[in-house]
């Protein structure tokens, strides 16, 4: 296991879900893990996401780091239609990992940023295209960041697909569909996580935890 012991790292929507699965995952891997919530948590921070303002307060809050994982989001239904969701989706999805990890690199002399993406890109998936236009545009500030924070600061990307999460009542058809035959679950993902953080020689990556899926159909 590769140890994260005297690192700090402030984790952004890290009370549910995958958030919580990372979280525990870096602790065990040795790490001072700073939670943000966007409500209220005895077990972390409370900050507002959807401005500039709140991002620097809360990389302020949160004190001295090694290490940042962008992993908050929101995930409305939105349409070709109607995709009214997309200043929303835009400011928490994208617009606060930008925030935060230009904050983060002006207090920090060096360290690492993860984002935590979609494998999916827009047009992907009908239903939720203001979320995956918010995820496209922070793949791009992944790549932005990486070259403008070389050499002090490395930045990268973990994009996961259909994931196998405790408290999901999963469907087994998102398994078939991918060239592995199977799903990401959150260790896969964490996985991910941790080797970015550490791999000193690795920016502007983006990796794919999501059985194959981006290849495209897959069957025999």
């Amino acid at each position: 296991m590769i140890s994260l012991k005297g690192r700090r790292i402030l984790i952004t929507g890290g009370g549910k879900r995958l958030g919580r699965v990372l979280r525990a995952r870096l602790a065990e891997s040795g790490a001072d893990v700073i939670v943000h919530s966007h409500s209220g948590s005895a077990e972390g921070i409370v900050g507002d996401l959807s401005t500039e303002a709140g991002c620097v307060k809360l990389i302020s809050d949160a004190g001295p780091l090694d290490f940042l994982v962008n992993n908050a989001a929101v995930y409305p239904e939105d349409t070709f239609e109607d995709m009214s969701r997309f200043e929303e989706c835009a400011a928490v999805n994208a617009m606060a990992p930008l925030y935060l990890t230009r904050e983060f690199a002006k207090r920090c002399k060096s360290g690492a940023v993860v984002n935590i993406l979609d494998y999916r890109h827009l047009g992907e998936d009908s239903r939720h295209l203001s979320y995956l236009a918010s995820k496209d545009l922070c793949r791009e500030f992944t790549l932005l960041c990486a070259r403008e924070l070389a050499p002090n600061i490395r930045v990268n990307g973990v994009a996961p697909g259909p994931l196998v999460l405790p408290e999901d009542d999963f469907n087994a058809r998102y398994a078939d569909l991918a060239p592995l035959k199977r799903c990401a679950n959150g260790d896969d993902v964490a996985d991910a996580v941790i080797y970015l953080l550490t791999a000193e020689s690795v920016t502007g990556e983006i990796i794919r935890v999501d059985g194959g899926r981006h290849l495209g159909h897959h069957s025999r």
